[in-house]
């Protein structure tokens, strides 16, 4: 094992190095406008980052980005495909991190429509081996079907809102339950690898 924070302070993560191969896919969920994740992935392993992301910051930000090997899908992670789900605005309009949970308290009453890809759609085409999701609350939504991939990576919402971390638990215990360890957490983060 080889366990490596990739990112910046903001948008980083433990992921193990060893458990990625060169050739495989990664799905980077909810990039924002920072992609220090991928590109220290990238610098590391020759690795094809899928990017997704709903919001027009984001779409904007990889057009100026124009890595050849980011594939970008501007849509929202959800259970299913092609709906539309309401996301709330982030009160601040320097902010890209706009929810699907109106109860986070970043955001106010204003929202827009969103069309979605689900993560099952994504996994059964890229075949990933890691997963790193920063989706503003939708986490709680998905997580569940990310069983089988290698590593996830992710960050949980529910301190951002008056909820106590009962759902952050029952994530955990998920991933125990089902054959992952925690190989790093700190500040609602959370890192999964596979034991077999």
């Amino acid at each position: 094992m080889n366990i490596k924070h990739l990112g910046s302070q903001y948008g980083g993560y433990h992921v193990d190095i060893d458990s990625i191969n060169d050739g495989d896919s990664v799905l980077s969920l909810g990039v924002g406008t920072d992609y220090s994740f991928d590109e220290d992935l990238r610098s590391l392993k020759m690795v094809d980052i899928i990017a997704v992301d709903p919001t027009e910051k984001s779409l904007m930000y990889n057009n100026s980005r124009n890595l050849d090997y980011i594939t970008f899908i501007n849509k929202a992670i959800y259970k299913e495909d092609n709906c539309l789900i309401s996301l709330y605005r982030n009160r601040n309009p320097n902010y890209v991190s706009d929810s699907i949970d109106k109860e986070i308290k970043d955001v106010g009453d204003i929202a827009y429509s969103a069309e979605t890809i689900s993560i099952k759609t994504l996994i059964n085409q890229y075949n990933p081996t890691l997963i790193k999701m920063d989706i503003e609350g939708a986490e709680y939504i998905v997580y569940k079907y990310c069983l089988g991939v290698k590593q996830i990576c992710l960050e949980t919402h529910d301190y951002r809102t008056n909820r106590d971390d009962s759902r952050d638990k029952e994530m955990v215990d998920f991933f125990i339950k089902n054959d992952y360890r925690v190989i790093h957490k700190g500040n609602h983060l959370f890192s999964f690898l596979r034991d077999n």
